[in-house]
Protein backbone atom coordinates (compact mmCIF):
# COMPACT_ATOMS: atom_id res chain seq x y z
CA UNK A 1 0.00 0.00 0.00
CA UNK A 2 1.68 3.40 -1.20
CA UNK A 3 0.13 6.74 -0.23
CA UNK A 4 2.20 9.95 -1.30
CA UNK A 5 1.28 13.54 -0.14
CA UNK A 6 2.17 16.74 -2.10
CA UNK A 7 1.43 19.82 -3.73
CA UNK A 8 0.84 20.03 -7.48
CA UNK A 9 3.73 22.04 -9.21
CA UNK A 10 6.01 21.53 -6.62
CA UNK A 11 9.13 18.83 -6.09
CA UNK A 12 8.70 18.08 -2.92
CA UNK A 13 6.46 15.12 -2.29
CA UNK A 14 6.14 12.70 0.47
CA UNK A 15 5.38 8.43 0.40
CA UNK A 16 4.73 5.94 2.51
CA UNK A 17 4.54 2.02 2.09
CA UNK A 18 2.84 -0.32 4.38
CA UNK A 19 3.41 -3.46 4.14
CA UNK A 20 0.42 -5.82 3.38
CA UNK A 21 0.29 -8.56 5.87
CA UNK A 22 0.78 -12.12 4.63
CA UNK A 23 -2.63 -13.80 6.24
CA UNK A 24 -6.21 -15.51 4.97
CA UNK A 25 -7.74 -11.72 6.43
CA UNK A 26 -8.81 -9.52 3.67
CA UNK A 27 -8.02 -6.38 3.89
CA UNK A 28 -9.36 -2.94 3.25
CA UNK A 29 -7.57 0.57 3.64
CA UNK A 30 -7.99 4.36 4.34
CA UNK A 31 -5.22 6.58 4.30
CA UNK A 32 -5.72 8.94 6.93
CA UNK A 33 -2.66 11.43 6.75
CA UNK A 34 0.77 11.53 5.19
CA UNK A 35 2.15 8.39 7.26
CA UNK A 36 -1.07 6.84 9.11
CA UNK A 37 -3.93 4.95 7.45
CA UNK A 38 -7.08 2.67 8.75
CA UNK A 39 -6.40 -0.97 8.03
CA UNK A 40 -10.24 -3.21 8.43
CA UNK A 41 -9.32 -6.87 8.54
CA UNK A 42 -12.09 -9.29 7.86
CA UNK A 43 -12.18 -13.09 8.47
CA UNK A 44 -14.65 -15.92 8.31
CA UNK A 45 -15.64 -17.61 11.57
CA UNK A 46 -14.89 -21.34 10.08
CA UNK A 47 -15.99 -22.77 13.74
CA UNK A 48 -19.47 -21.17 13.62
CA UNK A 49 -20.55 -23.96 10.40
CA UNK A 50 -20.28 -27.02 12.37
CA UNK A 51 -22.25 -25.21 15.82
CA UNK A 52 -24.89 -23.60 13.50
CA UNK A 53 -24.74 -25.64 9.90
CA UNK A 54 -27.79 -23.44 8.71
CA UNK A 55 -26.61 -20.11 10.19
CA UNK A 56 -24.78 -18.81 6.50
CA UNK A 57 -27.74 -19.97 4.67
CA UNK A 58 -30.56 -17.71 6.64
CA UNK A 59 -28.13 -14.93 7.29
CA UNK A 60 -27.56 -14.81 3.34
CA UNK A 61 -23.91 -15.37 3.85
CA UNK A 62 -20.54 -17.00 6.01
CA UNK A 63 -20.44 -15.17 9.27
CA UNK A 64 -17.58 -12.64 9.81
CA UNK A 65 -15.07 -10.80 12.25
CA UNK A 66 -13.82 -7.57 11.30
CA UNK A 67 -11.13 -5.26 13.39
CA UNK A 68 -10.30 -2.24 12.66
CA UNK A 69 -6.15 -1.39 13.26
CA UNK A 70 -4.76 2.24 12.61
CA UNK A 71 -0.91 1.80 11.82
CA UNK A 72 1.24 4.75 11.96
CA UNK A 73 4.58 5.80 13.20
CA UNK A 74 3.86 4.78 16.07
CA UNK A 75 3.20 1.36 15.22
CA UNK A 76 -0.07 -0.93 14.57
CA UNK A 77 -2.67 -1.10 16.98
CA UNK A 78 -6.39 -2.45 17.33
CA UNK A 79 -8.58 0.33 18.37
CA UNK A 80 -12.35 -1.23 17.46
CA UNK A 81 -13.60 -4.83 15.94
CA UNK A 82 -16.77 -6.19 15.34
CA UNK A 83 -18.85 -9.72 14.25
CA UNK A 84 -19.88 -8.71 10.86
CA UNK A 85 -18.34 -6.72 7.76
CA UNK A 86 -16.87 -3.42 8.29
CA UNK A 87 -16.44 -0.65 5.51
CA UNK A 88 -14.53 2.60 5.68
CA UNK A 89 -15.87 5.58 3.63
CA UNK A 90 -13.69 7.91 1.65
CA UNK A 91 -11.61 10.12 4.11
CA UNK A 92 -13.01 13.79 3.86
CA UNK A 93 -10.86 16.63 5.26
CA UNK A 94 -13.15 16.00 8.38
CA UNK A 95 -11.91 12.57 8.74
CA UNK A 96 -12.90 9.14 8.30
CA UNK A 97 -16.24 7.30 9.44
CA UNK A 98 -16.51 3.35 8.94
CA UNK A 99 -19.65 1.22 9.12
CA UNK A 100 -20.10 -1.95 11.04
CA UNK A 101 -22.58 -3.88 9.01
CA UNK A 102 -23.44 -6.53 11.98
CA UNK A 103 -27.07 -7.51 13.44
CA UNK A 104 -27.00 -3.40 14.39
CA UNK A 105 -25.15 -1.04 12.75
CA UNK A 106 -22.24 0.70 14.31
CA UNK A 107 -20.58 3.89 12.75
CA UNK A 108 -17.15 5.13 14.20
CA UNK A 109 -15.35 8.72 13.24
CA UNK A 110 -11.80 9.01 13.34
CA UNK A 111 -11.02 13.03 13.14
CA UNK A 112 -7.75 14.44 11.95
CA UNK A 113 -5.76 10.75 11.47
CA UNK A 114 -6.31 10.41 15.26
CA UNK A 115 -5.39 6.95 16.13
CA UNK A 116 -8.17 6.45 18.14
CA UNK A 117 -12.51 6.99 17.27
CA UNK A 118 -14.76 8.95 19.13
CA UNK A 119 -17.51 7.19 21.34
CA UNK A 120 -19.27 5.16 18.72
CA UNK A 121 -22.89 5.74 17.30
CA UNK A 122 -25.61 3.07 17.28
CA UNK A 123 -27.43 3.48 14.00
CA UNK A 124 -30.60 1.55 12.41
CA UNK A 125 -29.75 -1.96 10.91
CA UNK A 126 -31.29 -0.83 7.76
CA UNK A 127 -28.32 1.99 7.25
CA UNK A 128 -26.37 1.37 4.45
CA UNK A 129 -24.05 4.65 4.33
CA UNK A 130 -22.77 7.40 6.61
CA UNK A 131 -20.76 10.30 6.10
CA UNK A 132 -19.26 13.28 8.36
CA UNK A 133 -20.37 16.87 7.25
CA UNK A 134 -19.92 20.32 9.59
CA UNK A 135 -19.41 17.80 12.58
CA UNK A 136 -22.54 15.89 11.86
CA UNK A 137 -22.84 12.44 11.10
CA UNK A 138 -25.49 11.44 8.46
CA UNK A 139 -26.82 7.88 7.40
CA UNK A 140 -28.81 6.54 5.11
CA UNK A 141 -31.05 3.75 5.72
CA UNK A 142 -32.72 1.14 3.14
CA UNK A 143 -36.11 2.60 4.06
CA UNK A 144 -35.13 6.17 2.35
CA UNK A 145 -34.44 7.68 5.51
CA UNK A 146 -31.61 10.17 6.39
CA UNK A 147 -30.43 10.45 9.91
CA UNK A 148 -28.56 13.88 11.07
CA UNK A 149 -26.70 13.10 14.30
CA UNK A 150 -25.16 15.75 16.10
CA UNK A 151 -21.50 15.66 17.59
CA UNK A 152 -22.82 13.81 20.70
CA UNK A 153 -23.76 10.72 18.45
CA UNK A 154 -26.95 11.26 20.75
CA UNK A 155 -29.42 14.09 19.50
CA UNK A 156 -30.72 14.64 15.61
CA UNK A 157 -32.68 14.76 13.15
CA UNK A 158 -34.49 11.65 10.88
CA UNK A 159 -36.06 12.90 7.59
CA UNK A 160 -37.88 10.38 5.65
CA UNK A 161 -38.19 10.86 2.37
CA UNK A 162 -41.72 10.37 0.60
CA UNK A 163 -41.91 7.86 -2.40
CA UNK A 164 -41.94 11.00 -5.03
CA UNK A 165 -38.59 12.06 -3.89
CA UNK A 166 -37.24 8.47 -5.42
CA UNK A 167 -34.66 6.54 -3.78
CA UNK A 168 -31.77 8.38 -2.07
CA UNK A 169 -28.20 7.68 -2.81
CA UNK A 170 -26.25 10.31 -1.39
CA UNK A 171 -26.92 13.64 1.08
CA UNK A 172 -24.58 16.33 2.51
CA UNK A 173 -24.85 19.26 4.23
CA UNK A 174 -24.73 22.80 2.69
CA UNK A 175 -25.54 26.36 4.76
CA UNK A 176 -27.59 24.52 7.43
CA UNK A 177 -29.94 22.17 4.95
CA UNK A 178 -29.56 19.11 3.95
CA UNK A 179 -28.71 18.30 0.52
CA UNK A 180 -30.25 14.69 -0.85
CA UNK A 181 -29.62 13.19 -4.58
CA UNK A 182 -32.19 10.79 -5.27
CA UNK A 183 -33.26 8.31 -8.37
CA UNK A 184 -36.40 8.50 -9.79
CA UNK A 185 -37.99 8.41 -13.06
CA UNK A 186 -37.61 9.74 -15.55
CA UNK A 187 -33.48 10.31 -14.18
CA UNK A 188 -32.04 12.03 -10.83
CA UNK A 189 -33.44 14.96 -8.52
CA UNK A 190 -31.71 17.20 -6.10
CA UNK A 191 -33.41 17.82 -3.26
CA UNK A 192 -32.80 20.78 -0.58
CA UNK A 193 -34.56 20.05 2.88
CA UNK A 194 -34.47 22.30 6.29
CA UNK A 195 -33.20 20.85 9.59
CA UNK A 196 -34.76 21.84 12.51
Amino acid sequence: MVAVAGLVGREQIQVKRWKLPESEEGAAWAVTGPDTALEVRTRVRRDWYWSWPLLPALLGGQPLDSEIWHRGPEGDHRVAGAAGAIRCMRPTAEGVVCLGYGATRVAWVFRHGSPMPEPPALLPASTWRVALFQNRLLGMTAGNTVLVLDQDRQHGAQLTLTQDAGRSVDALLAGGRLVVLSNRQPGSAVSVYALP
